[in-house]
């Protein structure tokens, strides 16, 4: 072949080549063929899948690259991935070799659906699992060197609901498969989850698959506050996969992955910083961590078996300071705990029966929710499906061991659980207060078992000695119960003392308990629904010596049954000094009991002034009571009823009665205090109300429905009241009605006046009292009140009273039982504006008036009161014409400074109109012209003017003597007052002047006076009592607080009848003054200070110095001189003419004789202190003469017999006594001699006998010789007991000190008796009782009375009664003079 022709054949080679070359490329780019190849890959593709693939288009050259568009796959209709383009870049020649290389695959916006339904998850579905798959002959050989993804998103759907969302999908890796395996780099991988807002970022990771397993190296993965490095080895045999990995978290939180739990699972935990790093194979896996949050700490290290058919877990655990609030999110869950914790377990997930292991726990200390424990250890371990945990705690001062058994312990319907421990020294008031434990401190120590089988349960607690409070529980006490399903049972038993009251709600020192209690119940179904009707049981309460409410009780007992809901209560008792109760009967607590409430109560309280305030509520009754009480009805609608009836009972001061009696009754159904009915009738009899004399009071009331209903009567001498009404109590206000309305009294009776429902209301409540108008009539005399008072100053009131025709002495006898005037009264008052500043508009008028029987032609007066001062206008005028006018303005309060302003003038006003203030003065008689201006303030008046009296006349009805020619001249200036003339002159013509002045107004530091007083022969004492006259000379000048007084008081003549003084002591109810009145006070009387006839004892006193007669005789004082300020210079002259008499004393009318008396008596006393040292008395009070006689018995009171005081600090005058007695021709003499406080007595005779006889003629009208045997050794033992009293005076003091009485005298046994106790008390200013009670089979009662005649003149008496011991009753009285002068 020629070279020609060899170049032709390869140009024709290459033009057909070219040629082919050129029509392929065409044929590739046409789109006929690009439709057919995508046809041809979807339809094979879609013939190897159940699944239908789609591309829309296919470009690029096919030479060296390829770009799909439009991707899709579906199974069943729905769309499991979209992309939008694929791209891919190759080198065909590259090829040639049967590899598969790809330079670069990029996939653009990919969106992958993966769902999981019923039928499993889609992507699974479409892979078709039957077709046979042909092996290739050799292995695949591909690299694609890079792999892209952009854009990309995945949707993860189970079951109808999203569970995860990535976009932001990008990818860069390589892979590489060949017969060695497959290996994927992966050089970047980040995607967004779209639930958690969280970035990922996978920098590195290596990916193989190879025959021997699956490798990761070098994982690098990074999100928000979270590092994971580490890598993992899956092997393809037998050999365990192993991990070596760590995780670091910075500030990581939980939060953002909630979105994957279901609600509110995780907590909103603190951020969390830390590591956490595993390693080893799963048979031996180590994980160890370190992390920190909110302050707290754990550290721990497990080594876990995994993959055993038995996993096992050991290690250790540790908390600091974990606060579990915050990992838990509740708040109730505060606190700290530090814990540390060892693990050893072995779990069979086939038989969790067959796990075994052993956990030790130690805490403390720890606080979680208000609770903590100081230590805590506890040591479980878990075998054969029974677990044993042993603990320890102690907590709140106290100490608890226990330890738990629970048998099968993860199979519920056989476990068992028994527990049994200790306790020692709980102390409730340590708990928290979230227990809600009382403030009570305790000291609790004892045993305990409890048991817990299915629904069947026991438990037990045995005490030692404890303490709750100031109870003492004693050792021994029990507490069993026991329960199956809604059954209960238990049983206690306890003795207990010093239960404080505390526990009861009550005031701690008023309640002390002491005793034992042993009861039992039983309750078939707790929540049966009528629970009370199922329970049974039996209760012994038996208390011993206790405080009830302030009230001793010596004993109680109660003894009671309950079954088919009713408590029969076969005996309730109480004894207690001051009351009893008794009690027996049902009471019925069950709905659906047949058995209905009949409890007979009885209450007898014989002194209710016994009874503590603590039980009463109230202080001041007296008298007696006595309840009788049934209980009775159903437990839905229980009832009580009785009678309850006081004798004598009485308030205070207040009230007092002859008896109440009455009956009462009471219904609550269903216990609804909304429901309850009662009703209650009293009578009283003879009742004493603030002084107000009740013969009868009738008064009955029921109360339903919010409303009570009554009607009352109480008669009085000479009037009576009737009322019917009601009282509706609202939650709002309450509404008062009355329907009837009369008191009776002289003349007609007032009643209301008839309206057109006969029905008054009174509506009150926190704003205001509507009175809704009515009248009070009797004839043409009318009271009308109608109107508002506001009570606060939102509320105005609007209040009208008006008075018509009233007969004043009709209303004053009705309102005060008596009325000296007369008249006709008319007028009105108005209230208006707030009640704190109202405004007062008042008027009245009185006609054809008297006082006194002497008349008056009118009184009136006006008063307009605004701004809280007062304008006054008031008028009374004679019938002769003399008026007097008080007019001004009058500031009400004491505290205002408003001004003061008011003029009282008078020509000639009767003084006779001053009836009406006094009942000690009658027939007062003669004029008083008046003429004052009172300015300045309320709290410093000044005053200017005069008054002036004339022919005033007026008799003193106590005293009986009747004044005359008595003249008062007296002028104001300012705060002083002056007395420029003042006498008053006696019925016998004897006058008594006074002069001077003082400054009685203003500060109290700045008044003063400066009075002079004269009088010679004055009578102050002029009836059936006696008759008294004294000379006074006398000054008083000083301070008006502490007056200097000097001067001298002469009695010129006195008489007192005695047997007149103690008629009206006894018919004034023993007191002459009231209690607590000013004046001086009286000594108490000692026991032995009786009279003969009734002292049972002659007491002597050691030895004394005599004192020395410091009193010779009083000074002479002619004029008083003015004293310094707070000295006392003054002389009480008696020149021996003071008279005491009386015949046949008696107490009371026809009441104990005391027998007759006649003395004189004289002396001088001189009272003296200086401006700020003791009053001392100087002088002495004599007996001139005199005698008193008692059953034939006469005693003479030697002359010269005195009682003389020395001028020391303590008053304690020396005794010289003498007083004789004849018998059988013998002048026995007892001499009394020594100090008030020390006497010393003697005997002595004339003729001169031994000291025996001289006190056997005394006491038995015979020597010694003349004595029987038995009077002899009396006589002797009698001589003997004389010094022995002294010895219990210590004592005595001491328990008079403690009992607060004036006089507790003990004396001490003796040979002629056992004894005797004497208590005294001051009843008031005049009055002194004393009782002493003689011990031992012939002991006797003696009642002695001291009372204050005078100054210096006091009466003794006694009565004395024999014991029942003897053989014939002793009764002896007496009654003796005492002689004292005190200031």
């Amino acid at each position: 072949m020629t070279r020609r022709t060899t170049y032709r054949i390869l140009i024709g080679l290459a033009l057909t080549l070219a040629a082919l070359v050129l029509a392929v490329w065409v044929v590739l780019r046409s789109v006929w063929f690009r439709e057919w190849l995508r046809d041809y890959v979807t339809a094979a593709v879609n013939e190897s899948i159940n699944g239908h693939l789609t591309i829309d288009a296919i470009s690029g050259s096919l030479f060296s690259d390829v770009t799909l568009h439009g991707v899709a796959l579906q199974e069943a209709g729905a769309t499991v991935l979209t992309v939008e383009r694929i791209d891919a870049s190759y080198d065909p020649l590259e090829m040639i070799s049967g590899a598969i290389s790809i330079n670069r695959i990029h996939v653009t916006r990919p969106v992958v659906r993966l769902v999981r339904d019923a039928r499993g998850w889609n992507v699974a579905r479409i892979v078709d699992r039957d077709r046979e798959v042909e092996e290739p002959e050799s292995p695949l050989t591909l690299t694609i060197r890079s792999v892209g993804i952009e854009a990309g998103e995945l949707h993860v759907i189970v079951d109808g609901e999203p569970i995860g969302e990535l976009s932001q999908v990008a990818l860069e890796a390589a892979v590489d498969v060949n017969a060695a395996g497959t290996a994927v780099d992966l050089d970047g991988l980040t995607f967004y989850d779209e639930r958690s807002r969280t970035p990922f970022e996978l920098r590195d990771a290596m990916v193989r698959l190879t025959d021997a397993g699956t490798s990761v190296d070098n994982l690098h993965l990074v999100a928000p506050n979270l590092e994971l490095t580490g890598q993992a080895r899956l092997p393809a045999d037998s050999e365990q996969p192993a991990v070596d990995a760590a995780l670091r978290l910075t500030d990581w939180t939980a939060a953002r992955y909630a979105v994957y739990l279901p609600p509110d699972t995780l907590p909103d935990l603190p951020p969390i910083t830390g590591d956490v790093a595993a390693r080893g194979r799963l048979d031996a896996l180590t994980v160890q961590w370190q992390l920190a949050a909110a302050g707290a700490q754990t550290t721990g290290e497990m080594l876990a078996d995994a993959v055993a058919a038995r996993p096992t877990v050991a290690g250790r655990v540790s908390l600091v300071d974990v606060d579990p609030a915050r990992f838990t999110g509740q708040a109730g869950l505060a606190g700290r705990i530090t814990a540390e914790a060892t693990v050893d377990l072995i779990v069979d997930p086939a038989d969790l029966q067959q796990s075994s292991g052993t956990v030790r726990l130690t805490a403390g200390p720890a606080r979680v929710g208000g609770y903590g424990v100081d230590r805590l250890t506890a040591d479980a371990s878990l075998a054969d499906g029974r677990l044993v945990v042993d603990g320890d705690m102690a907590a709140y001062g106290a100490r608890t061991r226990s330890k738990v058994e629970v048998a099968s312990v993860f199979d519920p319907d056989a476990r068992v659980i028994a527990a049994a421990g200790r306790i020692d020294g709980l102390d409730v008031a340590a708990l928290p207060e979230a227990t809600g434990r009382p403030e009570l401190q305790t000291d609790v120590t004892g045993t305990y078992t409890a048991r817990l089988a299915g629904d069947s349960w026991t438990a037990t607690f045995a005490a030692d000695e404890s303490t709750v409070g100031t109870a003492t529980i004693a050792g021994g006490a029990t507490i069993a119960a026991r329960g199956r399903g809604r059954s209960l049972e238990a049983e206690i038993g306890a003795d207990v003392r010093d239960v404080s009251g505390a526990l009861f709600g009550v005031d701690a020192d008023e309640t002390t308990v002491a005793g034992r209690i042993d009861a039992a119940v039983s309750i078939p179904d707790l929540e049966a629904p009528d629970l009370l009707d199922t329970v049974n049981g039996r209760a012994h309460v038996a208390l011993a010596e206790s405080v009830l409410y302030g009230q001793r009780v010596a004993s109680a007992t109660v003894d009671a049954t309950v079954a088919d809901g009713v408590v029969d209560v076969a005996a309730l008792e109480l004894q207690a000094p001051t009351l009893t109760l008794k009690g027996t009967g049902p009471v019925a607590i069950g709905p659906s009991a047949t058995t209905e409430s009949a409890l007979a109560l009885e209450v007898d309280v014989p002194d209710l002034a016994e009874l503590p305030e603590a039980m009463t509520q109230v202080s001041g009754l007296r008298g007696s009571a006595r309840i009788e009480a049934t209980v009775t009805g159903t437990a839905s609608r229980p009832a009580i009823s009785g009678v309850v009836q006081l004798s004598e009972p009485g308030y205070g001061e207040t009230a007092d009665a002859l008896t109440i009696a009455g009956d009462f009754a009471a219904e609550v159904p269903e216990w609804n205090v909304d429901a309850l009915t009662a009703r209650l009738a009293l009578d009283g009899t003879l009742l004493t109300v603030a002084g107000q004399e009740i013969q009868q009071l009738h008064l009955e009331g029921a109360y339903a429905d919010r409303r009570v209903e009554m009607t009352a009567r109480v008669d009085q001498e000479g009037r009576s009241l009737e009322i019917d009404g009601g009282l509706a109590m609202l939650p709002e206000y309450r509404e008062m009605q009355l329907r009837r309305l009369a008191i009776a009294g002289p003349g007609e009776p007032w009643r209301l006046e008839p309206d057109a429902d006969g029905i008054t209301t009174i509506r009150y409540g926190t704003a205001a009292v509507d009175i809704e108008p009515f009248a009070l009539v009797r004839g043409s005399e009318r009271i009308g009140v109608g109107g508002t008072v506001g009570l606060d100053e939102e509320n105005q009131s609007r209040l009208a009273v008006a008075l018509e025709n009233l007969n004043v002495g009709d209303l004053l006898t009705l309102a005060m039982g008596g009325s000296v005037v007369s008249g006709t009264a008319s007028g009105s008052v108005e209230l208006a504006g707030a009640l704190a500043n109202p405004v007062v508009e008042a008027s009245l008028k009185v006609t054809d008036g008297a006082v006194a029987d002497v008349p008056f032609g009118s009184a009136t007066a006006s008063v307009t009161m605004a701004d809280r001062v007062a304008s006054v206008n008031a008028r009374i005028e004679e019938l002769h014409g003399a008026a007097l006018d008080v007019v001004g303005t009058v500031p009400v309060s004491t505290e205002s400074d408003a001004p003061l302003d008011v003029r009282i003038t008078s020509d000639t006003i009767s003084l006779g109109l001053l009836a009406s203030v006094t009942t000690h003065l009658s027939d007062i008689d003669g004029t008083a012209a008046v003429d004052v201006h009172a300015q300045g303030t309320l709290a410093e008046p000044r005053l200017s003017g005069s008054v002036r009296l004339a022919n005033a006349a007026f008799t003193v009805v106590p005293t009986g003597v009747r004044y005359r020619d008595i003249a008062l001249e007296a002028r104001f200036d300012g705060d002083e007052v002056v007395l420029d003339r003042a006498s008053i002159t006696d019925n016998a013509g004897h006058v008594l002047t006074m002069a001077g002045g003082g400054t009685l107004l203003g500060e109290a530091d700045a008044r003063t006076v400066a009075i002079d007083v004269r009088a010679a022969e004055f009578r102050v004492l002029d009836n059936e009592l006696g008759d008294v006259a004294l000379t006074i000379d006398a000054r008083v000048d000083g301070r008006l607080a502490s007056p200097g007084i000097a001067g001298r008081i002469t009695v010129d003549r006195g008489r007192l009848e005695v047997d007149e003084l103690l008629l009206m002591l006894a018919s004034n109810g023993g007191s002459a003054t009231p209690a607590g009145a000013n004046g001086p006070r009286v000594e108490p009387v000692p026991a032995d200070a009786v009279p003969p006839a009734a002292s049972a004892a002659v007491e002597v006193a050691p030895e004394i110095a005599e004192v020395p007669d410091v009193v010779a005789a009083a000074p002479e004082l002619t004029t008083a001189a003015a004293p310094a300020e707070g000295v006392i210079d003054l002389v009480l002259v008696m020149p021996g003419n003071v008279v005491l008499r009386g015949q046949n004393i008696r107490t009371a009318a026809g009441g104990l004789g005391l027998g007759d008396m006649n003395m004189t008596v004289g002396g001088t006393i001189a009272l003296r202190r200086g401006s700020d040292g003791p009053l001392r008395l100087v002088g002495a009070v004599e007996v001139v003469r005199g005698f008193y006689e008692f059953q034939g018995r006469r005693f003479d009171i030697s002359e010269g017999s005195e009682i003389r005081f020395s001028g020391g600090d303590e008053i304690n005058p020396t005794l010289a006594v003498v007083g004789t007695r004849e018998v059988s021709g013998v002048t026995a003499q007892v001499e009394v001699t020594g100090t008030a406080r020390r006497p010393r007595l003697a005997l002595s005779s004339r003729p001169p006998l031994d000291e025996g006889d001289i006190l056997s003629l005394i006491i038995f009208n015979q020597p010694v010789s003349q004595l029987g045997e038995s009077q002899q050794v009396a006589l002797l033992d009698r001589a003997g007991d004389i010094a022995l009293g002294a010895l219990a005076t210590s004592l005595a003091d001491q328990l008079g000190r403690a009992f607060d009485v004036d006089l507790f005298e003990i004396r001490a046994p003796s040979s002629t008796g056992a004894g005797d106790v004497s208590v005294g008390t001051q009843v008031n200013e005049r009055l002194f009782v004393g009782f002493r009670q003689e011990f031992g089979s012939a002991g006797a009662s003696v009642l002695s009375i001291e009372y204050r005649l005078t100054e210096f003149l006091r009466l003794l008496t006694s009565v004395s009664h024999g014991g029942a011991g003897t053989t014939r009753e002793r009764e002896s009285t007496g009654a003796d003079l005492v002689f004292r002068i005190r200031y």
